[in-house]
Parts: structure tokens; C-alpha cells; sequence
């Protein structure tokens, strides 16, 4: 759990930070989700750097590094979702 929030969490900090997201609960919204779709990072996720379970054609989708999935994930997150993720709270983004 440590190696995970080590790793992956100053890119997740820091791809937020380069995307101009403000919200200050988005890094902990994305690493709680990172988190539980990745059983922590565990090893069938870190061998093909996909923390998010991003499938492609019916299988887990492979990434050549740790960055890689982050930029890809914070793109999709920040374009499909941006509503929810720029929300300070579930309330805000009911509204």
C-alpha cells in the first residue's frame, strides 16, 4: 500500500497540478479510486502499469510506465468527468 501511494501519488499530484485542476479533493478522490480499482497497486496491475483497469479490445490495456497510465487516466478523467472532478463535493456536483 505504501510503494503505491509513493509511486503513483506525486503523478497523480502533479498531473493534476499541470491540468489546472483547483479542486483541493480531487488528488484524494483520484487516489481513492486509483486505489480500489488497483487492490493498492497490486502486482497484476503494476506489471502492466494500469492502475484503473482501462481495458482495450477485451483486455487489460498494457502502459509502458507509471506516467504513461497517469497522463492517460487524468486526460480521460479530466475530459469525460471534468464536472465531477473540478466539484468540491457530491453536493456541488448534484447541483
Amino acid at each position: 500500500m505504501n510503494s503505491f501511494i509513493t509511486d503513483i501519488g506525486p503523478l497523480v499530484y502533479q498531473g493534476l497540478k499541470s491540468r489546472g485542476v483547483k479542486n483541493p479533493n480531487a488528488y484524494d478522490y483520484m487516489m481513492r479510486q486509483l486505489a480500489m480499482e488497483s487492490g493498492y497497486g497490486g502486482t497484476r496491475y503494476r506489471n502492466s502499469h494500469n492502475y484503473g483497469g482501462v481495458m482495450s479490445k477485451g483486455k487489460l490495456k498494457q502502459f509502458e510506465s507509471d506516467q504513461q497510465f497517469v497522463d492517460y487516466y487524468l486526460n480521460l478523467m479530466n475530459n469525460k468527468y471534468r464536472d465531477a472532478v473540478s466539484a468540491k463535493d457530491l453536493r456541488q456536483y448534484a447541483e
